[in-house]
């Protein structure tokens, strides 16, 4: 059984430690795996380093992330994570309805909030969404 390194490695995060995480997986793997870094930003901003400003060192300069895909190939996409709840309700006049924001299913009508929660809690055991992340697209990225 022969060993195959994956085709595609994805990143959340947009710190020093998902450049330092490129800067590795490339050392390592060489330019075979293509790489995806999901990050809120441009740019790469060294936040441990913003604590010397009130020092008066002044805040640290942000580095566009293209300058460092020269050095290290990378697909860039500006996006922010959110943590998804499956076991949640959503209220529709007098009645509760359980539903799971990772598949968009929605449960039966209830007039008791205990009985749509469990209808979701039972939803989150098979749901095929279960343990995914919703991403947020930002403006720029849609251009």
């Amino acid at each position: 059984m022969t060993h195959q390194p994956p085709q595609h490695i994805v990143i959340a995060g947009g710190g020093v430690a998902a450049i330092e995480a490129v800067a590795a997986l490339r050392a390592l793997a060489g330019q075979l795996p293509r790489i995806t870094v999901l990050a809120p930003e441009s740019e790469l901003t060294p936040r441990p380093a913003s604590v010397a400003a009130p020092f008066g060192f002044g805040l640290p300069t942000a580095l566009p992330f293209d300058a460092i895909r020269r050095h290290a190939r990378f697909d860039l996409h500006r996006v922010t994570l959110e943590r998804v709840e499956a076991d949640t309700t959503q209220e529709d006049g007098s009645f509760v309805l359980g539903y799971c924001k990772s598949c968009d299913w929605t449960g039966p009508a209830r007039r008791a909030r205990d009985k749509a929660r469990k209808d979701a809690l039972a939803h989150a055991d098979d749901c095929p969404s279960k343990g995914k992340v919703r991403l947020g697209v930002s403006e720029e990225d849609l251009r």
